[in-house]
Protein backbone atom coordinates (compact mmCIF):
# COMPACT_ATOMS: atom_id res chain seq x y z
CA UNK A 1 0.00 0.00 0.00
CA UNK A 2 2.72 2.48 0.75
CA UNK A 3 3.83 1.56 -2.75
CA UNK A 4 1.10 2.71 -4.51
CA UNK A 5 0.69 5.90 -2.12
CA UNK A 6 4.36 6.71 -2.89
CA UNK A 7 3.30 6.33 -6.87
CA UNK A 8 -0.05 8.80 -6.75
CA UNK A 9 2.38 11.27 -4.83
CA UNK A 10 4.87 11.73 -7.45
CA UNK A 11 2.45 11.40 -9.98
CA UNK A 12 0.45 14.29 -8.00
CA UNK A 13 3.65 16.21 -7.92
CA UNK A 14 4.51 15.82 -11.50
CA UNK A 15 0.92 16.85 -12.84
CA UNK A 16 1.15 19.99 -9.92
CA UNK A 17 4.44 20.86 -11.84
CA UNK A 18 3.78 20.25 -15.55
CA UNK A 19 0.33 22.96 -14.44
CA UNK A 20 2.71 25.75 -12.83
CA UNK A 21 4.99 25.52 -15.80
CA UNK A 22 2.26 25.15 -19.07
CA UNK A 23 0.27 28.34 -16.71
CA UNK A 24 3.85 29.98 -16.91
CA UNK A 25 4.82 29.52 -20.12
CA UNK A 26 1.24 30.52 -21.35
CA UNK A 27 1.51 33.52 -19.30
CA UNK A 28 4.51 35.07 -20.71
CA UNK A 29 3.16 33.58 -24.27
CA UNK A 30 0.36 36.40 -23.90
CA UNK A 31 2.34 38.99 -22.85
CA UNK A 32 4.63 38.40 -25.65
CA UNK A 33 2.09 38.54 -28.31
CA UNK A 34 0.71 41.47 -26.39
CA UNK A 35 3.72 43.18 -26.63
CA UNK A 36 4.41 42.33 -30.41
CA UNK A 37 1.36 43.20 -31.77
CA UNK A 38 0.05 46.54 -30.05
CA UNK A 39 -3.34 47.07 -28.99
CA UNK A 40 -5.01 47.53 -32.62
CA UNK A 41 -3.61 43.89 -34.01
CA UNK A 42 -4.09 42.35 -30.52
CA UNK A 43 -8.04 43.27 -30.58
CA UNK A 44 -7.69 41.77 -34.29
CA UNK A 45 -6.18 38.35 -32.56
CA UNK A 46 -8.59 38.35 -29.97
CA UNK A 47 -11.44 38.46 -32.07
CA UNK A 48 -10.06 35.36 -34.52
CA UNK A 49 -8.93 33.65 -31.32
CA UNK A 50 -12.69 34.03 -30.39
CA UNK A 51 -14.47 32.99 -33.77
CA UNK A 52 -12.51 29.66 -33.60
CA UNK A 53 -13.32 28.86 -30.82
CA UNK A 54 -16.85 29.21 -31.42
CA UNK A 55 -16.26 27.81 -34.41
CA UNK A 56 -15.61 24.52 -32.70
CA UNK A 57 -19.11 24.34 -31.83
CA UNK A 58 -20.64 25.48 -34.92
CA UNK A 59 -22.15 22.41 -36.12
CA UNK A 60 -24.64 22.54 -33.28
CA UNK A 61 -24.82 18.92 -32.09
CA UNK A 62 -25.21 16.91 -35.70
CA UNK A 63 -22.15 15.39 -35.75
CA UNK A 64 -23.12 13.62 -32.69
CA UNK A 65 -26.20 13.00 -34.51
CA UNK A 66 -24.82 11.55 -37.37
CA UNK A 67 -22.98 8.86 -35.44
CA UNK A 68 -25.46 7.76 -33.89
Amino acid sequence: MTELRRKVFKDSMWTSFSTVYNEGFQSLRGFLIAKFLGPELLGIWSNLLLIMQYATNLHLGTLVVLTR
